[in-house]
Formats: structure tokens, C-alpha cells, sequence
């Protein structure tokens, strides 16, 4: 779906933890073969205090979504990056605050040509 929405010009947003450089391939993969531009964005919460208090404390509104517990989070495989990425950290931030450090960096990105 996304593919087809890129090819006739709607820009696409997915949102994934996007963990592995496979499935992060994979997303640039359909960007391209749709020429269109891919931008990564890794949203980060370096206070692991804080991190930890939000995976314990959030719920979720989807019925029977059963969200991961803070151990779980930390035995999920995770590679690094390895390519260019946007990176906001949430740290100390309020969502509002988070987004719109993204919205700035990603008007002070070059454009594509």
C-alpha cells in the first residue's frame, strides 16, 4: 500500500519500531523503487529512568493489543544503525516538544534532487 500511494505521489509515513537493518532496507527499498525519497527517523529516549516508567505506565486502546514489559523490551534483538537517520531525543520533552524538534530538522534537511 505504501508503494502504490509513493508511486502516485502521496507521501507515506511508517511508524515501526523498525529494530532490524533487514526491515529498515526494506522500507528504503520501496522508496526507491518508487523514486521516491526516504527519511529515517529514530526516536530515542536516552534516559533509560524515564524510558522505563513510560513502556510501565502506558496503556493502549486497541482491544487485545498486549503491550511488551520493560524486560521484554530489553531482550528484543536490535541493530544498530549503520545508515543516515534523523535522530529526536524525547528525554525530558513532552511530545508536542519532540515533534517539533522533528519538523525543524526535517525543514533543515536538504532537499532530494
Amino acid at each position: 500500500m505504501a508503494a502504490d500511494n509513493l508511486r502516485i505521489g502521496i507521501d507515506v509515513v511508517a511508524d515501526s519500531c523498525n529494530r532490524l537493518v533487514l526491515t529498515r532496507r526494506d522500507w528504503d527499498e520501496v522508496a526507491r523503487e518508487s523514486g521516491a525519497t526516504s527519511i529515517n527517523v529514530e526516536v530515542v529516549c536516552t534516559d533509560a529512568r524515564e524510558h522505563r516508567r513510560r513502556v510501565e505506565t502506558r496503556s493502549s486502546n486497541v482491544p487485545g493489543l498486549k503491550l511488551p514489559t520493560w524486560d521484554e523490551i530489553l531482550a528484543r534483538e536490535y541493530h544498530d544503525w549503520t545508515t543516515d537517520r534523523l535522530i529526536v531525543d524525547t528525554a525530558g520533552r513532552s511530545e508536542g516538544e519532540s515533534f517539533d524538534e522533528l519538523m525543524v530538522a526535517l525543514a533543515e534537511r536538504p532537499k532530494a534532487t
